[in-house]
C-alpha cells in the first residue's frame, strides 16, 4: 500500500511538472518576417496600362510588364504567324509605348526567354514576394538578357 502511494506521489508529481512546462506561455516562436528587408515594391500602374494598350493589338497574344520610377520592361508574345516580323513589331509596340509615357525608358521584348522572366517576377510582385532591392536586381538581370540578343 505504502509502495502504491509512493507511485502515485511520483505519477502526479511528473504529471504536474508536464501540465505546468505544457501549458506555459512561450514566445520562442520565430518571426517570418525579416525586419531588416521592407517588402515595398514600385506601383505597377503603369505597367497596368501598358498591358492593356500592347494587348490591344491584335498582333500580341500574352504581354507581362513590370515598371520602376523610371523604367518599364515589358514581354510580349506575338502570335505564330508573327514571328516573321518580330522586329517590326517590337519597333512598333515601344513606339507606342514611348508616346504614352514619355518620362519611361522603354525596354520591349518579344523573345520567350525574357516573357518567361518578367512573368515571373510580374507574379512575385503582385505576391508581395520582393522587396525594391530584389526587383532592381531582377530588372537589371532582365536589361542585361535583352542587350545580349541585339
Amino acid at each position: 500500500m505504502q509502495r502504491r502511494n509512493i507511485y502515485l506521489k511520483i505519477f502526479l508529481s511528473i504529471f504536474v511538472v508536464i501540465l505546468l512546462f505544457g501549458c506555459s506561455k512561450k514566445d520562442d516562436k520565430k518571426s517570418n518576417r525579416n525586419d531588416d528587408i521592407r517588402k515595398v515594391s514600385y506601383n505597377q500602374s503603369v505597367s497596368k496600362e501598358a498591358k492593356k494598350k500592347i494587348l490591344a493589338m491584335e498582333e500580341i497574344t500574352d504581354v507581362y510588364a513590370v515598371n520602376t520610377d523610371k523604367d518599364l520592361y515589358l514581354a510580349a508574345k506575338p502570335q505564330h504567324h508573327e514571328r516573321l516580323q518580330l522586329a517590326q513589331l517590337e519597333k512598333k509596340m515601344k513606339l507606342n509605348l514611348e508616346k504614352q509615357f514619355p518620362n519611361y525608358k522603354i525596354h520591349v521584348s518579344l523573345d520567350k526567354k525574357i516573357l518567361k522572366l518578367l512573368s515571373d517576377l510580374e507574379g512575385n510582385i503582385k505576391k508581395g514576394n520582393v522587396n525594391q532591392k530584389q526587383v532592381d536586381k531582377k530588372l537589371e538581370f532582365v536589361k542585361s538578357e535583352m542587350k545580349s540578343d541585339i
